[in-house]
Order: C-alpha cells, then structure tokens, then sequence
C-alpha cells in the first residue's frame, strides 16, 4: 500500500517538476524570440536610415560633378 502512495507521490512530483521546466523553458524561448525581434527591427531602422543616407550623398556628388562639369567649361 505504501508502494502505491510513494508512487503516486513520486509521479505527481516528477509531473510538476517537468511542467515547471516547461514553462520556464518556453518563456526563455520566448524572451529570445522578442530580442531577436527587437534586434530585427532596429537592423531594419538602420538599414532604412543608410539607405537615405545613401541616396543623398548621391545626389550631392551628383550636384558637384556637375559644379565640377560647368566650371571647366
């Protein structure tokens, strides 16, 4: 009779022992996924800012190519 109970015991326990370590481990997967989110879009952010970045040094080399072109003529 004592078997079956420490059994019993022992299964409950084991039961929530892997449910907590569950749990715990999908909220750290889960807190991994926000970073790699977060860090997403601020790649994303960078990435829209350098691209701007690029198009106005491009028109300002642009500008002075031409500066460059009428003062040699």
């Amino acid at each position: 009779m004592y078997f079956i109970l420490w059994t019993l015991l022992l299964l409950v326990f084991c039961s929530w022992f892997l449910g907590y370590k569950y749990i715990q481990m999908h909220a750290e997967i889960r807190a991994r996924e926000h970073k790699i989110i977060a860090k997403e879009a601020r790649i994303k952010e960078m990435i829209k800012g350098l691209e701007e970045e690029k198009e106005k040094l491009e028109q300002e080399i642009q500008e002075v190519s031409s500066e460059l072109g009428q003062l040699k003529d």
